[in-house]
């Protein structure tokens, strides 16, 4: 019982770091779509494919959508991602003392527990947590189907584990591919030095019982099944090519760093992941080659070849290494078993430095999402119209803000508006994925007055929203516009548009009618779309003298300014 102790200390100490505030922060975007995408009906993400480049893939999904029959909150969005990266915890810990005894066992799943890679996409509703898992499954079994000379049950079970490794993302080719050459070496080397393996005494009458014939059964059916990734291997490697974009120097560099956490930590786990190598094929040589084989040629392969999709090289999809990285400095503390009291201090140095890079993420945020949906819904009223800039954000901010149920009208601002009610408010949305520090673009903003502006910063995904003074009145449905010439109603972004020549002749006309809820003094504006028309357009208000507009396109075919802006037509009593 006193061996468990440090084990059960640290699984602790791991859970509590993937479970700890787990909703405390908004879903960022890739979280939203994942979590977008996981609302579809449980039959409908069996055979639904992510980003081409990802392929068939629906076991993040699926259990993203398991989790979301309990509730839609932050927490249970999360919760499979938490459970599964806790889970692989475990699968480490069993691995690294099977093949390398229990010290190494216990340092390698404190190293992982603490790992700031692992943790966060632990709390990140992504693939990657759900791949980490799987493919250590595939190297636990692996090692017991060959070093240990299991027989027919870790077939089906590595075959199981490589079927979901491959379902949640097809990067996990690179996994198996590893194993396929320790297979194949491992065979090499049973035939040269007549070593027995499960190669040489498989237990042929064991297969010929009821159980063995069961468990050839479901072997056959996992094979069938990984069938369904023919197309989307296709997919996947026609969407490949070679493109190397950083030194071989600056490319190990990034990886270690973003595998240790931080330069500190990187300075004191690489050399014991140099003596974990070194040990480890001293004492266990099978096990090496195989978690060697898993840290080295994925690393390879993915800095020269990557997906048209994938333009930078990003640790993420390379986050399985951590498995072989952190059993190999676990082999390395392990070393120092016998001088306990550096043993204890280098595992106390690694918790020291660990701390920054900790608090580092803990205290981050990537995008606000949520505070932004809140903020509205305090500021404003059903039938506010929220107006993102553009299709994209409108997914992710609607994803918290319910506008069909909370009675917000949210649309891009090239479509018509038809309020509710009046006096209304309009929040304008901006945000750049691409520039994630930049600042306010009023020249993009589709309004020239504004009553506030409220910043929501963050890491990734900074956002600016912009307030509206109360509307009185948006008249977007005009009163006899089939009798006007000219006017015709198509699917131009859901509006009834004018034809290009129609602003040539002075008869086509059209009007508005006012419905306010009090007389008095107004400031009227005018908001165009247009469809590339050119021509003068001359407005009039009641009884007001008519006047001019200016030209819908300036000289040479240069679009005035106004055009996707307020025009401010001036103060009338109305």
């Amino acid at each position: 019982m006193k061996k468990k102790i440090p084990v059960l200390i640290i699984l602790f100490l791991g859970f509590f770091l993937r479970f700890y505030d787990l909703g405390g922060n908004s879903l960022w975007k890739d979280e939203i779509f994942s979590a977008i995408e996981s609302k579809k009906k449980f039959l409908e993400l069996l055979s639904t494919k992510s980003w081409d480049y990802y392929g068939y893939a629906p076991v993040h999904y699926i259990f993203t959508h398991l989790a979301m029959l309990f509730g839609s909150s932050d927490f249970v969005v999360r919760f499979p991602a938490a459970l599964f990266g806790s889970f692989t915890l475990l699968v480490v810990y069993q691995l690294t003392k099977i093949a390398f005894g229990q010290i190494a066992g216990i340092s390698a799943l404190l190293v992982l527990s603490i790992s700031p890679l692992h943790i966060q996409y632990s709390r990140e509703v992504r693939y990657y947590t759900y791949l980490v898992f799987f493919c250590s499954l595939t190297l636990f079994y692996a090692y017991k189907l060959v070093i240990q000379k299991q027989k027919t049950k870790p077939v089906f079970l590595y075959l199981t584990s490589s079927l979901m490794a491959l379902a949640t993302q097809l990067t996990a080719v690179l996994v198996l591919a590893s194993e396929v050459i320790f297979f194949c070496i491992t065979l090499t080397l049973s035939m040269i030095k007549n070593r027995k393996t499960i190669f040489r005494n498989i237990n042929y009458r064991y297969l010929k019982s009821k159980n063995g014939l069961l468990l050839m059964l479901g072997a056959m059916i996992l094979i069938i099944l990984s069938m369904r990734f023919v197309n989307s291997f296709g997919d996947f490697f026609n969407s490949v090519s070679y493109r190397p974009i950083m030194a071989p120097l600056e490319y190990s560099k990034y990886l270690l760093n973003s595998l240790a956490g931080s330069k500190e930590l990187l300075v004191l786990l690489s050399p014991l992941a140099i003596i974990g190598i070194v040990y480890g094929f001293i004492k266990n040589k099978d096990a090496s080659i195989l978690l060697l084989l898993l840290l080295l040629l994925p690393s390879l392969i993915l800095f020269g070849y990557r997906p048209a999709a994938i333009s930078e090289i990003n640790i993420r999809y390379l986050i399985y290494i951590a498995i072989p990285f952190s059993i190999f400095v676990g082999i390395g503390l392990s070393v120092f078993k016998k001088t306990w009291p550096l043993y204890f201090l280098l595992i106390t140095s690694i918790l020291s430095y660990s701390y920054q890079p900790l608090q580092t993420y803990f205290a981050r945020k990537i995008g606000d999402w949520r505070g932004v949906a809140r903020y509205i819904i305090n500021q404003g009223q059903p039938g506010d119209v929220v107006i993102p800039d553009g299709d994209y954000n409108i997914q992710l901010l609607d994803y918290y803000l319910e506008a069909s149920k909370s009675g917000y009208i949210i649309k891009p601002a090239n479509q018509a508006i038809y309020p509710k009610s009046y006096p209304f408010t309009i929040f304008y949305l901006q945000h750049d994925y691409q520039k994630p520090n930049g600042e306010l673009n009023p020249d993009a903003i589709y309004a020239t007055e504004f009553k506030t502006i409220k910043i929501f910063d963050a890491q990734i995904s900074k956002l600016h929203l912009i307030q509206s003074f109360p509307v009185n009145y948006w008249q977007e449905a005009e009163s006899g516009w089939k009798e006007n010439g000219g006017w015709t109603e198509g699917d131009f972004w859901g509006l009834k548009v004018v034809s290009n020549h129609a602003l040539n002749s002075p008869i086509n006309q059209i009007s508005y009618e006012f419905n306010l809820k009090e007389s008095g003094y107004y400031n009227v504006w005018l908001n165009l779309r247009h469809d590339g028309a050119r021509g003068i357009l001359t407005y009039q208000v009641d009884s007001t003298t008519p006047q001019t507009l200016q030209a819908l396109y300036g000289k040479a075919g240069e679009v005035s300014p106004w055009i996707i802006k307020e025009k401010k037509l001036g103060k009338y009593f109305l």
